[in-house]
């Protein structure tokens, strides 16, 4: 059975019709597929215990936890997301969930318990719209640029992994190979040595002010 999805705007998709257990392995495939292309997708009204939760996300693939994090209890591979007897405000910016290690989760998933009656909306970033709307110059001055991924307000063992060069621009290995979608993220405050003299720098730091005010609009 085809995956029912509706595009959503100005980017995403919602899955309609669908519970969580009861999709086929088909449909997995297909829903791997979306995320890729799409960026995010949401299934309401779902009616899912922990434990169900926790099989579906296996199907996508190997578990990883963010050390530091706090689990929940009974299950020790998800995390409490909260605001609740909060006595500061979140410091979250916009980021890619445990980007500092060597091989970054594929995916994230959030699995709403409690929700406000307003506000408390989680923020979703298009960066293949970003990477589409940069000018060809800043792509091939940065095509090669590695940019280093450090890990913060986690408090992590010494042998975890804390910091992690990657890419600065990254095609979507989700989808056929033709429609593969260029993404790009990096954290403002790295790059590698040789750039913070250099004009890629200065270009880094351009598309990192661009994107601030783009967030304002």
């Amino acid at each position: 059975m085809h995956l029912n999805i509706k595009t959503l705007s100005p980017f995403g998709g919602e899955i309609v019709d669908h519970s969580l257990v009861e999709l086929s392995d088909d449909q997995v495939v297909q829903l791997r597929t979306a995320l890729g292309d799409k960026g995010f997708v949401v299934f309401r009204n779902q009616k899912i215990d922990d434990e169900q939760f926790v099989n579906f996300l296996k199907r996508l693939g190997p578990l990883t936890f963010t050390v530091g994090e706090q689990p929940v209890k009974g299950h020790d591979m998800l995390n409490v997301v909260s605001n609740v007897g909060r006595t500061t405000l979140p410091r979250s910016v916009f980021h890619t969930d445990s980007s500092y290690v060597s091989r970054p989760p594929a995916y994230t998933a959030l699995r709403a318990v409690e929700l406000p009656d307003s506000g408390g909306e989680t923020l979703f970033t298009d960066q293949y719209a970003a990477f589409e709307s940069l000018p060809s110059w800043v792509v091939e001055r940065l095509g090669e640029t590695l940019v280093l991924h450090v890990a913060s307000r986690v408090t992590l063992n010494a042998s975890d992994e804390s910091q992690c060069w990657h890419p600065l621009f990254r095609r979507h290995p989700a989808g056929k190979l033709e429609n593969g979608k260029n993404g790009y993220g990096f954290h403002q405050n790295h790059g590698d040595d040789s750039m913070r003299t250099t004009k890629r720098w200065a270009t880094m730091r351009a598309i990192y002010e661009a994107l601030q005010l783009l967030l304002q609009i």
